[in-house]
């Protein structure tokens, strides 16, 4: 690509030296006919004179051609500025492209590292719901052993009822004693009867064993309830423990499942990453030495461009100059070819007053074209448009009113020529058109030419530095709006030409 637009610049340069030299012969030829034109203009009517009229007819045409060539000139050096602001837009276009690349290359960069940090979070997460199974397993556990102390407390409890049982029993036994020893004693007595005595001892013992039965069967309930209880407890706290050992298997498959998948993705993202890092660091390696070559492409062309500008705007003038000349010399030949046919005029009642009679050895007939000069003006109020100089020098426009100054302010004047694009100009503000006071507006060459000039001082002047000059051609067409759009005057200037042959 940077070959293909040094190959561009270089045809470009090619094409301007071309340019350049086409001008310089233009120049030189120019310079040749305006000095054939003041020998023809020096030397004294005579016989060769058709001959001069047939070369000055050559010299136009060439004149004619050599226009359109500079023309043909203008039209190339517009079309390589065009191309020169083409390849300038496109590389600007790459640039912005690239540039476009690099914050696409950065918002994906960025997109890759949250999703790593969401990955991070995620593994953070997964790491704290491992630590709070930790505690809830080691919670379970502390539960059980509470489980297992509380469990020993009760059979120490029953322990100590067995001891309890064990002393009642002995009770009861010291009690058995004791009643055997009442009956005995009772026995002894004399006043007691048998019956009473065997009555008492079967109310005893019916009672001592309504006691012990009843005992018998409280610590038998309690100690079922008891077993069952713990029995209970005990499958229950298996269970818990089992399901624990079970989900917190599965869990931990579970979590070094997820964290192979994620040291898998983490490996992926890390790859991709430091892929795009390389590609990212050769893109910008690539940019560093694109953006270093167009910096020295610039410095190595910007001198040559700034002088191949300048020399193109000296061209300019120089063309525009050629052009402003040219138009002299069309004027000049309008008054050549009037003195020409004065001349022929003089000649002929010369020739009738001594008759004489010239026979010629061969005919000559010389085709001469003859301009008609036409020029229409009209105008709604009191501005009109009086002059449009046939040398693009300026345009006049005159106050016809012999009492009232207009304001002109803002005012437009629009000139076409032949088929040319439109001409506009804009009257600044607090421009005052005296009454009878004519206003000549000058192109930028014109005024050069008129500040040259000492006996233009007796009109206002303004000056439109938009144009080298204004149009010139056969046919010249001025319109003048006022500040609202609306048309107050215009002008119409042609040329006629007729065949004559002399």
């Amino acid at each position: 690509q940077h070959q293909h637009e040094k190959e561009s610049l270089n045809e470009l340069n090619q094409r301007f030296h071309h340019f350049i030299d086409r001008v310089r012969l233009l120049e030189s030829q120019n310079l040749k006919y305006r000095t054939e034109l003041t020998a023809i203009r020096k030397q004294p009517f005579n016989d060769n004179d058709i001959k001069s009229i047939e070369h000055f007819s050559n010299i136009k045409s060439e004149l004619s051609k050599q226009y359109n060539a500079t023309i043909d000139c203008k039209s190339d050096f517009e079309w390589s500025q065009l191309q020169i602001g083409i390849y300038r837009k496109w590389i600007d276009i790459e640039q912005q492209q690239k540039g476009k690349q690099l914050s696409e290359l950065e918002q994906e960069l960025k997109q890759v590292v949250s999703n790593l940090n969401n990955l991070h979070k995620s593994y953070a997460e997964l790491e704290r719901t491992a630590k709070n199974q930790y505690v809830e397993r080691d919670n379970l556990f502390t539960q059980y052993l509470t489980l297992t102390h509380n469990w020993c407390n009760q059979k120490a409890k029953r322990k100590k009822y067995d001891q309890s049982m064990e002393l009642l029993k002995n009770n009861i036994a010291f009690y058995k004693n004791l009643s055997a020893y009442i009956a005995r004693y009772t026995e002894s007595l004399p006043t007691q009867s048998n019956d009473e005595v065997q009555y008492w001892a079967g109310e005893y013992d019916k009672s001592i064993k309504k006691i012990h039965h009843d005992f018998e069967v409280f610590y038998a309930n309690i100690y079922r309830d008891l077993t069952s209880y713990y029995e209970i407890k005990m499958e229950e706290v298996r269970k818990e423990v089992e399901q624990t050992k079970h989900d917190q298997r599965l869990e931990t498959e579970e979590f070094v499942i997820s964290q192979q998948a994620l040291e898998k993705e983490y490996e992926k993202v890390q790859y991709s990453l430091t892929h795009e890092k390389e590609i990212l660091h050769k893109l910008e390696s690539v940019y560093s030495k694109l953006e270093a070559e167009l910096k020295s492409l610039e410095i190595q062309h910007e001198d040559k461009l700034e002088l191949q500008s300048k020399e193109i705007h000296h061209y300019q003038e120089s063309i525009m100059t050629i052009a402003f000349d040219i138009n002299e010399m069309q004027s000049s030949k309008i008054n050549l070819e009037t003195e020409i046919i004065i001349y022929r005029y003089i000649l002929n009642a010369f020739e009738n007053e001594e008759q004489v009679t010239i026979v010629p050895h061969k005919s000559t007939v010389a085709n001469e074209t003859i301009g008609k000069f036409i020029a229409k003006g009209r105008k709604k109020h009191s501005i009109g448009i009086k002059e449009c100089a046939a040398n693009g020098k300026y345009i006049s426009l005159l106050n016809y009113s012999t009492s009232d100054d207009i304001d002109i302010s803002k005012w437009i004047l629009k000139q076409r020529t032949d088929s040319a694009s439109e001409i506009q100009y804009i009257i600044p503000d607090g421009v005052v058109l005296k009454q009878g006071i004519e206003l000549r507006i000058y192109s930028k060459l014109g005024s050069a030419n008129a500040d040259r000039s000492s006996n233009e001082n007796n009109f206002s002047r303004l000056v439109n530095n938009n144009v080298t000059s204004w149009g010139v051609g056969n046919t010249i067409e001025i319109h003048l709006f006022n500040q609202y759009g609306e048309k107050q005057a215009s002008y119409l200037e042609s040329i006629e030409a007729r065949a004559t042959n002399i």
